[in-house]
């Protein structure tokens, strides 16, 4: 092709491709008429040799024929194509695994060559072929992997980066090559992994998953295994699993699974269980040979509420080259076993029993409930004893285990008649140490029940109209929630605020409520009772922080008919308000952490070392309304060793936003347990809330390190690829071929316009008629 080329058409420019084009643009009917024509006239040529010998008459016939094909060929203009023709590479992607198992080692009897550093320097070995495919048909296109994909510039940029991932994802590797280059430009893969793939574990082998990604690529992938050929010897943390929160003084259950590899002996393994640097538990567990998985349940009696770390950890065994899977840490909040209520009824009515029915049914609540029958002066001819089927224990109650309950309820209860007057200042000190206290309208209650004057009257929200009789007014009413109310967590009906005004009113009529001094300053209205005829507005529900303790104040008994309304028993609606009031109000008088006017809250439970996180500090006065400019302290502390080993690792201060919040942006420097602890004072009190996450790396490729040759060999076949050794040459792995040209220059010569096409023209025609004449033909 040179040679006709560079002589006979004599280019002006180096072409490397020749074709034949028709330059003609006759329209087929016309070309089927010349056509036509020239049949005709080679039939009548034929036709006209018939007087001659056979051999004459084959001559002139062939002669016709070359004279009508020469002419038909000028007539559709016939021209050589010349084209400078070059090839678009496609791409050969070399895919390194850089998961953390790449830094173990390759091979059991050389700890210190890692897997990583073995991929590496066959990647270096294979150098000069991979120049010498970059100089011909293919680009050479490198990729580091763990959970995702990672591109790089060059060789060297690769070989440089270290296995940092935590996990290894073929599946996401391929996936994410795909949309990176198309696979109609790739022209193979070439894989250097361990195949410790934890995605595909659960799946059929091999995984699904992972062989419709192969599919997808579509081209040869060739795979070279690395680690050692024998799995080596490691024990592993494979799952913890404990509850987020716990009961105080109630067993709690820690179940642990462990695996073992590498063992071709019975081995025994010692596992601890500790809490902060205290050791709650040790377990010893056998593994027979070959046996490859283990359990093992520790149980632990938390005596103290609160949050704190523990540590599940393995003794390594004298072989093992894998420490990092032989711990895990993690956080428990361990709550009261029980929110323990007195509640104290002077008179038995639908409003008690409705409140102590909601009560007995949550399981949290230990609830002890005396009911009033009688006064000490009601009866006079026979014994306590007989008159009393439990005598009420005042002292037992109101002194010597007045500090074992958190909420004490007084509903339509007078104090006169029982000597209980020298316990009053002991429940007015209790709350004020942080009990919770609640008084529940009726005609014993507030001035009622005579406690204007009194210790209790320093505890509740308001101050009281003189002592005596007809202290209710009475007539129905509906409910209405004051400004205070709509964002407060006790008349929270729903946390959508435009939602739960609706519920409030939609509620059924109220009947009755206590009359009431003036508003303390401290004091929350929350509800009220709207004003109607000469009765001015009425507070329904008060609240109000004492001390380190709450009070809260519900001035009418008939709440109950929320439940037991017919329009409540129809659509369900005013009983789910009732006892979400109910539970609300218990929630805040205990103080539950949830509801502190102060909350901190990290943006996940668990990160990773030098990952960034998020901590989010909101501050709320009283009425649960955002204060700005609140100045906030966080301090971020270690407490891997303990509450008690708390170790200041951050402090920060700020000032809360328009919102109330306060934002920061941290990154654990190492691994352990950390409490992040927000103070601030507000109006005049001092607020503190914290929140605890765990710093861990992810060590789930870990657990089970041990090299797949198996799937990676899977791998090879499905693909049409090669599984490779260690040391082979890549030179003959089967490639793709660049499939798109790209044509550079083109050059048409029109053939019919040369003087060899002319003289063709005449020669032969010439030929044919000399021959005839000769012959004696026309």
């Amino acid at each position: 092709m040179e040679n006709i080329l560079t002589t006979w058409l004599n280019p002006s420019s180096n072409f490397n491709q020749l074709s034949l084009v028709w330059l003609g643009s006759w329209s087929m009917s016309s070309m089927i008429l010349v056509a036509l024509l020239c049949l005709i006239t080679l039939g009548l040529g034929w036709y006209n040799t018939q007087k001659l010998n056979p051999k004459r008459k084959i001559i002139l016939f062939l002669l016709r024929s070359l004279t009508l094909g020469t002419f038909f060929v000028l007539f559709m203009q016939p021209a050589a194509r010349l084209e400078e023709v070059s090839r678009v590479k496609n791409h050969v992607a070399v895919l390194v695994d850089h998961s953390r198992s790449m830094n173990l080692p390759h091979r059991n009897a050389q700890k210190s060559l890692s897997r990583a550093s073995v991929a590496h320097q066959n990647v270096l070995s294979a150098q000069s072929t991979l120049k010498q495919w970059s100089k011909t048909d293919h680009y050479i296109d490198y990729f580091s992997f763990d959970t995702h994909l990672n591109s790089h510039s060059s060789q060297s940029e690769l070989i440089g980066s270290d296995p940092r991932g935590n996990q290894t994802s073929l599946i996401n590797a391929f996936n994410e090559l795909s949309t990176r280059i198309p696979s109609s430009e790739l022209a193979a893969v070439i894989l250097l992994s361990d195949g410790a793939e934890r995605t595909a574990s659960g799946q059929l082998d091999p995984p699904l998953k992972l062989m419709s990604a192969v599919e997808n690529l579509n081209v040869p992938i060739h795979t070279l295994t690395l680690g050692p050929k024998t799995p080596s010897l490691d024990i592993s943390l494979a799952e913890v699993r404990a509850d987020d929160f716990a009961f105080a003084r109630n067993a709690v259950s820690v179940d642990v699974d462990v695996l073992a590899h590498g063992h071709q002996q019975a081995l025994a393994c010692r596992i601890t269980l500790s809490r902060g640097v205290d050791l709650l538990s040790e377990r010893i567990v056998d593994f027979n040979p070959g046996q490859t998985q283990a359990s093992v349940k520790f149980e632990f009696v938390p005596e103290e509420t609160g949050e704190e770390s523990y540590t599940v950890q393995i003794d390594p065994l004298q072989e093992e080259q894998i420490l990092e899977n032989n711990l895990t840490r993690f956080s428990m909040r361990v709550i009261r076993d029980k929110i323990r209520v007195l509640q104290v009824v002077g008179n038995p009515s639908w409003d008690q029993r409705f409140l102590r029915k909601h009560l007995k049914k949550n399981p949290n609540i230990d609830l002890i409930s005396f009911f009033i029958l009688r006064t000490n002066a009601s009866v006079h001819v026979a014994s306590q004893d007989e008159l009393s089927l439990i005598p009420f224990p005042t002292q037992e109650l109101f002194e010597e285990r007045l500090g074992s309950f958190d909420l004490m309820i007084f509903q339509d209860f007078t104090y006169r008649g029982y000597r209980m007057k020298r316990y009053l200042p002991l429940i007015r000190d209790y709350v004020k140490r942080g009990g919770g206290f609640m008084m529940i309208g009726g005609d014993q209650s507030f001035s009622g029940g005579r406690y204007a004057g009194t210790p209790i009257e320093e505890i509740l929200p308001f101050q009281l109209l003189p002592n005596g009789k007809d202290q209710v007014n009475l007539g129905t009413f509906k409910a209405s929630l004051s400004t205070s109310g709509m964002r407060h967590p006790i008349t929270a009906l729903s946390l959508v605020q435009e939602e739960n005004q609706t519920l409030w009113s939609k509620l059924p009529n109220l009947e009755g409520t206590n009359r009431l001094g003036k508003l303390k300053k401290e004091a929350q209205v929350l509800a009220w009772r709207p004003a109607s005829n000469k009765l001015a507005k009425t507070p329904l529900i008060v609240a109000s922080s004492i001390g380190k303790g709450r009070s809260l104040s519900m001035t009418t008994d008939s709440l109950w008919r929320w439940a037991l309304s017919p329009e409540s028993i129809d659509n369900d609606q005013g009983s789910r308000a009732y006892h979400r009031l109910w539970s609300n109000s218990i929630r805040w008088l205990i103080r539950d952490p949830a509801l502190n006017p102060l909350q901190v809250k990290a943006d996940r439970d668990r990160y990773r070392v030098k990952q960034n996180l998020s901590i989010t500090a909101q501050s709320l006065d009283e009425s649960y309304q955002a204060i700005a400019g609140s100045l906030i302290t966080l301090r971020i502390e270690d407490i891997s060793k303990g509450s008690a080993n708390a170790k200041l690792i951050k402090e920060y201060q700020g000032r809360s936003s328009e919102s109330g919040e306060l934002h920061f942006s941290w990154q654990a420097p190492k691994e352990g347990v950390y409490r992040v602890l927000a103070r601030s004072s507000q109006q005049g009190t001092e607020q503190e809330a914290q929140d605890l996450f765990v710093v861990a790396e992810d060590l789930a490729e870990l657990k089970d390190p041990q090299p797949r040759l198996d799937l990676l060999q899977a791998i090879s076949r499905h693909s049409g690829g090669q599984s490779l050794q260690i040391g082979d040459s890549w030179d003959s792995l089967k490639r793709r071929s660049p499939a798109v040209t790209q044509i550079n220059r083109r050059e048409d010569i029109a053939l019919w316009a040369t003087w060899w096409a002319l003289l063709l023209a005449i020669m032969i025609p010439s030929i044919e008629w000399g021959l005839r004449r000769r012959w004696g033909l026309s």
